[in-house]
């Protein structure tokens, strides 16, 4: 587990994988094609900072992977409509937006979260985390029980988007149980159910950050 300041969260993917990363209060909406700004003409201010910087994060990633610049827009479901042959994963909070693609004969699907490294509210504990989850984390200091609360949370979030962009359906929190490797940034997975894609495997990383949670899923 990392805790420095300025960890960069490319750490959690391969090197396979294109990570960008920005400020979205240093982003206009008028930054990003007018095609794409339109998905969100009647955001928040904020919303649609944060998902232009989303939108400029794809673009740069995408650049690398020598795909021509086009706009990025979203299917029925919101999801992003990634161009064939790849596949990404978008996140972001107020002051940090991170975006992460790859090309699918590399990778089946990804899943990257960001989170402020504040404590998971206790009326949220039922909702979000299972009997299990529930358990390991009532055996932590209780100083440390919160914020490893958002971080279980913060994972499910990049599982689910991962598992999605793999060809997944839905999953309810309870269906996914999660364990922390006490000795590594590994998240360990456990799914109760049979998942309806046939990924070889899910490989889950996370870091904490005196301010952010970063957790990434990446199926190969």
């Amino acid at each position: 587990m990392s805790s420095a300041h300025d960890f960069v969260p490319t750490a959690l993917f391969d090197d396979d994988i294109e990570f960008e990363s920005i400020d979205p209060s240093t982003v206009s909406p008028n930054d990003i094609d007018p095609r794409e700004r339109a998905l969100v003409a009647n955001a928040v201010e904020t919303r649609q900072r944060e998902f232009a910087a989303g939108r400029l994060c794809a673009r740069r990633a995408l650049t690398r992977l020598e795909v021509p610049s086009a706009p990025l827009l979203a299917d029925a479901d919101r999801m992003p409509r990634w161009p064939d042959g790849f596949t990404g994963t978008i996140s972001h909070v107020h002051d940090f937006c991170g975006v992460a693609v790859a090309r699918r004969s590399h990778v089946s699907g990804l899943g990257f979260d960001v989170e402020p490294a504040l404590d998971l509210p206790r009326d949220a504990w039922r909702i979000v985390l299972t009997n299990d989850e529930r358990t390991s984390l009532n055996a932590l200091p209780e100083f440390d029980r919160g914020v490893r609360g958002r971080l279980i949370f913060s994972a499910k979030e990049a599982f689910y988007k991962c598992y999605r962009g793999a060809g997944g359906g839905w999953l309810d929190f309870n269906e996914v149980d999660l364990r922390l490797s006490a000795d590594s940034d590994n998240l360990e997975l456990c799914v109760q159910k049979q998942l309806g894609v046939n990924t070889v495997r899910f490989e889950g990383r996370y870091a904490i950050t005196p301010r952010f949670i970063f957790t990434a899923f990446t199926a190969r």
